[in-house]
């Protein structure tokens, strides 16, 4: 597959007869796509296949893992957001090992917000992620990577943040979006390890109780 060249820009994509409305889906400001209907999960519509346009292209990926991600809060788990990982390879199963995902690029991860959390929070929790799998958070691209999150305002129930990760050359490049526009970008050398850390919010340590019972989740998915 070819690298890419320009910055993704990530859409719903659904084989329809007439035309809907797009109501809880994500719809970017190129046009409305909207994705293959396959069931709710915590009121949020799971959807089996999206796609990356990439200048007049467009690469097709496979979902191959979701799950609601909880946080407990004294004796009260609270929910977060659900979160769908899709793959431009199709995947039977999530592989055990996280760096076997990390020859599967593109990857894109939706996190659709369930309740409205502030930016300095989000931050903090991609932090502690971090930390939990020893990842150097004190050096270039995490530290910029992390105060950028705490400048992109607060994401409000029903948005959802796209990360799409990619290789762009010899570097691995992190885009996260929202709304159709990218909020923040950033690239590392191959020995920074950057998609392996980011996938390992989700797939490597758990950071606490709720991500481990999302990992859980997204294990027990075989397609």
């Amino acid at each position: 597959m070819a690298e890419a060249k320009y910055a993704m820009t990530l859409k719903w994509t659904k084989f329809v007869l007439g035309v809907g409305i797009c109501s809880a889906a994500w719809a970017s400001p190129h046009g409305v796509f909207y994705g293959t209907d396959s069931g709710k999960l915590a009121g949020v519509k799971l959807y089996s296949s999206a796609q990356i346009q990439d200048g007049s292209s467009a690469i097709p990926l496979t979902r191959f893992g979701a799950g609601l991600r909880e946080k407990k809060v004294v004796f009260i788990w609270a929910k977060v957001y659900v979160a769908q990982m899709y793959s431009s390879f199709e995947l039977k199963k999530v592989p055990e090992q996280v760096q076997d995902l990390v020859t599967k690029l593109p990857i894109a991860i939706a996190l659709s917000f369930v309740r409205t959390v502030d930016a300095g929070k989000i931050s903090t929790a991609f932090l502690e992620s971090f930390e939990a799998n020893q990842v150097a958070v004190s050096r270039p691209p995490y530290s910029s990577f992390l105060e950028q999150l705490k400048t992109m305002g607060e994401v409000k129930e029903g948005q959802t943040l796209w990360l799409i990760l990619q290789n762009v050359g010899e570097k691995e490049q992190v885009t996260v979006e929202r709304d159709g526009r990218e909020i923040l970008q950033v690239t590392g050398d191959k020995k920074d390890r950057l998609i392996f850390s980011m996938l390992s919010i989700w797939l490597g340590v758990p950071a606490d109780s709720g991500l481990e019972k999302l990992k859980r989740q997204i294990f027990e998915q075989v397609r």
